[in-house]
This record gives structure tokens, sequence and C-alpha cells, in this order.
């Protein structure tokens, strides 16, 4: 294919395909980065595991279109048009969703005209489940009843979108701005909304339980208390139990402690229950941790020690566990701690290059990459 030469540097030619009838074609796990859609119908097109990151598709037609797993980082799909489409999974992190003008040719004179005011994307009905739209830009864009569930959407721009009656359960709206918002009758059971800002936003009849905020003032006052906890459990560790002793911290709310645990001596932590949504535990060494039921979701645990660890019931929905150590834990014994992760959440977690023992049958992996 041309466009596979272009993007390996092996000369062909970029894919320019304006205005073009797609509709129902099969591009799945096709590369067309950078490739320029503007205006294309790709109605009912299958494009599962497609890479279109960077690509134009500036107005095109992609109503019911298959782009589940589907790498779009960058992509432009101002003005077009995604009812119904599958996106669940897809990388859209930083795509630009909203309004813009349009250039298009007058069959009569030839000359170029400018089409005024392309309305935002159009996603009503959508599925977007477990998508990473991390950055996007999304002002004014119709969502009604689009399927949200476990998104990332931490940093995105969403001024007066439509999510009325949309599915948002468990969402990460991280520090997204969701100024002018119609939430009304959306789930947003147990979504996300640390540094989100939401004025004027309509939430008449949305569902908030179980939703996620910024730590309590109360929270914030402990962590010098929590602090020396972890320096009491490290003392501990280093000295063979000789003095010190486990960090007990169970239900406790450990955010404010913001990247310490990050390459942190936390082997046995008793963590159970805690709230550790977002924290940055990259390089952690958590052998033999009892996290059981912990709220993990988005957290960094990239390289991060978990073999022998506890994580039953836990929640890692979109964590980042890249080449983490999952494997069960060795003991001096001669047996091994097993690994547990009975009834844990790993939707849409990424796993690639992790080292783990065996499958995970009793987990739950809908979504997972690197399995």
């Amino acid at each position: 294919m041309a466009h596979a030469r272009f993007r390996q540097g092996e000369g062909g030619r970029r894919l320019i395909m304006r205005f073009h009838d797609l509709r129902g074609l099969d591009l799945s796990h096709r590369d067309l980065r950078g490739a320029d859609l503007t205006g294309s119908d790709l109605s009912d097109a299958r494009l599962e595991g497609v890479i279109l990151e960077e690509a134009i598709l500036f107005g095109a037609l992609l109503e019911r279109a298959n782009l589940s797993l589907g790498r779009l980082q960058r992509a432009d799909l101002r003005g077009a048009n995604l009812r119904g489409a599958i996106l669940d999974g897809a990388d859209l992190r930083q795509v630009d969703f909203r309004s813009g003008k349009l250039a298009v040719a007058d069959e009569a004179s030839q000359f170029v005209m400018i089409r005024r005011d392309v309305s935002a994307a159009r996603l009503e009905s959508a599925s977007i489940t477990g998508a990473t739209l991390d950055g996007a830009r999304m002002d004014q864009v119709l969502m009604g009843e689009a399927d949200l569930s476990e998104c990332s959407l931490r940093g995105a721009t969403m001024q007066g979108v439509r999510l009325k009656n949309a599915r948002l359960r468990g969402a990460d709206f991280s520090n997204a701005n969701l100024a002018g918002a119609d939430l009304r009758d959306a789930d947003l059971t147990r979504a996300i909304l640390v540094g989100t800002a939401i004025k004027g936003a309509r939430i008449e009849g949305a569902i908030i339980e179980g939703v996620l905020t910024a730590p309590t003032p109360a929270a914030i006052e402990a962590a010098p208390t929590l602090r020396q906890a972890l320096d009491s459990h490290r003392q501990w560790f280093a000295t063979g139990g000789a003095s010190g002793q486990v960090a007990r911290l169970e239900g406790r709310d450990l955010r404010p402690l913001g990247t310490l645990l990050a390459n942190s001596e936390l082997t046995a932590l008793k963590a159970r229950g805690a709230c550790l949504a977002g924290m940055v535990l990259a390089g952690a060494m958590l052998q033999g941790a009892d996290l059981d039921e912990a709220d993990l979701r988005g957290a960094d645990l990239r390289g991060a020690d978990l073999r022998g660890a506890s994580l039953r019931g836990a929640n890692l929905s979109q964590a980042d566990l890249r080449e983490a150590d999952l494997r069960n834990l060795g003991l001096e014994t001669g047996r091994d701690l097993t690994t547990k992760l009975d009834g844990a959440m790993l939707r849409y977690a990424d796993l690639r290059e992790a080292k783990r023992s065996g499958n995970w049958p009793q987990a739950d992996t809908t979504g997972a990459r690197g399995l």
C-alpha cells in the first residue's frame, strides 16, 4: 500500500481521500496515520484496531462505524458524525471534536467556497467504554445517551458538552473542564471528579452515588501522620522487624501523599480498602501487600513489584501496570505466596510486558491490553 510505504519512509504517497464514499469498508488494523479523509463517508465501516493517529477526519461521516481499540491520538475529528459508533477501548488522547470550518468546491463555478459554522462532532448513542480521552477537546460535542463508562477523560476540555442521559459510570474526569455541560439524568455512579470544573453544569436527575472528589480537609490534615507511618514501615523492613512497625493504612485516603509512594519500599503494607486512585506508585515494592478492595483506578503502577500481593476485590480499572511484576512470590520456606486477584477489576488496564503467573479467570480483564 502506497500509504504504508510513505509512513515507513520508503517512497509511496500519503493517503488523501477527501469526500469519498467508503461506506462499509473494512480497514481494520490498517496503519493510516496522517491520512486525509476529510468529509468522507465511512458509515458502517469496520475500523477495529485501525491506526489513525494525527489523521484528518474533519466532517467525516462515521455513523455506526466500529473503531474499537483504534488508535486516533491527536486526530482531527471536528464536525465528524459518530452517532452510534463503537469506540470501546480506543486511544482518543488529544483528539479534536470541536466545531470548525470546512472548505468545499462549488460544482457549478469550481471556485472554493467556505461553509462556515460546522457544528461540533456528534456522538449520540456511541459506545466509548474504557476509551482514553485525556486532553481531548470536546467543547459543545453532542453525546446524549452515549456510553463512556470507565473512560479516562483527564484534562479534557468539555465546556457545554451535551451528555444528557449518558452513561458515565466510573469515568475519570480529573482536571477536566465541564463548565456549562448538560449532565441531566446522566449516570455518574463512582465517577472521579477531582479538580473538575463544573460551574454552570446542569445535573438535574443525575446519579452521583459513590462519586470520588478531592481529598477532604481531614485527609489532607492526616498526611503527616501517614508519612510517619510509612517511615516506621521502612525502618521495620530495613531492620528485619527489629524496630519500626508495619504500616496499617486500612481505609485511608492516601492521595494527599502525592508521589511519595513511587519507588518506595512497601513490602507487606496493610492498605485494605484504601484510596489510591490516580496515584503514582511506579516502581513501588509491594510484595505481599494487602490491597484488598483498594481503589487503584488510573493508578500508575509501572514496574511495581506486586508479587504475592492480595488484590481481592481491588479496582484497577484503567491502571497502568506496564512491566509490573504480578507473579507469585517465592518464600525461603520453599512455598509460593500466591498473588490474589479474586474479584479484582482490571478493566481497560494496561498490562503490556507485565509479568504474571498463569491466567486470571477470577478477575475482570475486559478490555485490558497486553493479555
